[in-house]
């Protein structure tokens, strides 16, 4: 590893944390963190609703065992996630404040607190490591992915706060219990990252022999947790159970996975060419590579290489299972610090800071605003017509979480059109912002968009016939 320059270190330590930009840097973090949770609705990826609001709420009364996912009955899910969410709703019944809408909101604001306060600590933890610090920090502030990942109450992201939090106290080698009871917490909830949890604990041991002593509470604490979630599994299932062990007898010995597809071992490259926003996406990729080949010996090439690695080689890609690189990016976009790269990196920061303020209000989902309409508009029950796609399933199963009211839901493909519907107002769904021609005489009026209406007026090329939308029309049949 490079040796920095002390006096040009000692400046810019300065600079980041006594001067008025370092402390505007920071706001414009937390701002955009707190603002993604507020605005970055739904989900990302099913699992994260379906493993999380929907075991709750089959566990608190809410909806039926019947309709969660198969992981529920072979209880492979972490109950430590669900716990969590428990403790929040239930404070929430202490003042009479039980709304899903709002337990998923807390679910995401402590999702993004608890992942900024591992991006600040993973930046104390090396910014003595490397002489342009003030790069890292510009990028901790700046990044517009962080956030965006940060706000996501889903395994893949916690696992890595909660790792990076745990490397923070080894490293400051104090409190080594805590830092074994956070990691051996990541390892539960997501035993994907057992590769970075054993790189960066065989990086501290060759660093400092006599570290072996701390094994013992460092152990001592990860059995707490295990019968932690033992616990936990006995509170959400019904009966003593240890998912990390589920999981691997049925996704890995039973090969489960394979069911749900599988990629080469370049299916990453070809998921962040097409999922990733460019040119950041290309920006990404050269930072692993040139921080493994600049910084072999730094503990976080011993953290995220084997990590990437062994998903490199399985089968089953989803971008979501690089989540945990995430929070290590402002560190790796560091090896491209360069004196030819200088303007390049001010234009790539400047870029990511035009992003951030656009991306910080994207839903993540429209389904939750169009559900909260939906019980408000509709407290004794309603009846809506689609063209096909019901608004309240997702991969074949139904979204009872956010919805409070009866829903009757009918295809409008399945019918004959106008006979079958019913005479005077009824109330259709749509996923474009044009309804179809046949509808002319139906007389329909929005009720409920997820865009305004006067977006309309910049329909430029026909690009809304092509957007998704979630719109609902009160239409008449005469």
């Amino acid at each position: 590893m490079e040796e920095p320059d002390r006096n040009k270190l000692s400046w810019i330590m300065e600079d980041i944390r006594n001067t008025r930009i370092g402390t505007a840097l920071l706001a414009v973090a937390v701002l955009a963190h707190l603002a993604t949770s507020v605005f970055s609705t739904g989900f990302y990826h099913p699992d994260e609703h379906f493993h999380i609001l929907e075991f709750l709420g089959a566990r608190l009364g809410w909806s039926s065992e019947a309709d969660l996912p198969w992981e529920w009955p072979v209880q492979i899910r972490p109950a430590l996630l669900v716990a969590w969410a428990a403790l929040i709703t239930q404070a929430l019944k202490l003042v009479n404040l039980v709304d899903p809408f709002l337990v998923a909101w807390l679910l995401r604001l402590s999702a993004a607190m608890l992942g900024l306060a591992a991006s600040l600590a993973l930046y104390r933890s090396v910014e003595r490591d490397f002489p342009n610090g003030r790069l890292i920090w510009f990028w901790t502030c700046l990044l517009w992915v962080l956030p965006v990942v940060h706000a996501r109450f889903i395994a893949d992201n916690l696992a890595c706060s909660l790792f990076v939090l745990g490397a923070a106290r080894l490293l400051a080698a104090d409190r080594a219990a805590v830092g074994g009871l956070l990691m051996a917490t990541a390892l539960v909830l997501r035993p994907h990252l057992l590769p970075m949890v054993a790189g960066f604990l065989g990086w501290w041991l060759i660093q400092d022999r006599s570290r072996l002593r701390l094994i013992v509470p460092i152990a001592a604490a990860g059995i707490v947790l295990l019968a932690v979630e033992a616990a936990a599994g006995k509170w959400l299932y019904g009966t003593w159970t240890f998912s990390p062990w589920n999981y691997l007898q049925e996704n890995i010995l039973s090969g489960r996975m394979n069911d749900f597809g599988s990629r080469p071992w370049w299916g990453y490259f070809q998921i962040m060419m097409t999922d990733v926003l460019p040119p950041f996406n290309v920006l990404f990729i050269a930072a692993v590579a040139v921080f493994a080949i600049r910084y072999p010996k730094h503990w976080v090439t011993w953290s995220v290489v084997p990590f990437l690695l062994i998903h490199i080689l399985v089968p089953m890609k989803h971008l979501r299972f690089l989540f945990p690189l995430v929070t290590f990016l402002p560190v790796l976009l560091v090896s491209l610090d360069h004196a030819r790269m200088a303007k390049a990196n001010k234009i790539f920061i400047g870029m990511s800071a035009m992003v951030l303020l656009v991306a910080v209000f994207l839903p993540m989902d429209r389904s939750p605003g169009f559900f909260r309409f939906v019980n408000e508009r509709f407290p004794d029950g309603v009846t809506l017509y689609t063209l096909g796609w019901n608004p309240y399933e997702r991969v074949g199963l139904p979204l009872n979480f956010y919805n409070k009211v009866a829903v009757n839901v009918r295809n409008l493909q399945e019918m004959s059109f106008p006979q079958d519907l019913p005479a005077g107002e009824y109330y259709l769904f749509h996923r474009r912002y044009h309804l179809p021609e046949r509808f002319s005489t139906q007389g329909c009026l929005v009720l409920y968009s997820s865009l305004p209406n006067w977006i309309g007026r910049f329909d430029f090329n026909g690009w809304l016939s092509r957007t998704e939308l979630w719109r609902l029309f009160r239409c008449r049949n005469t």
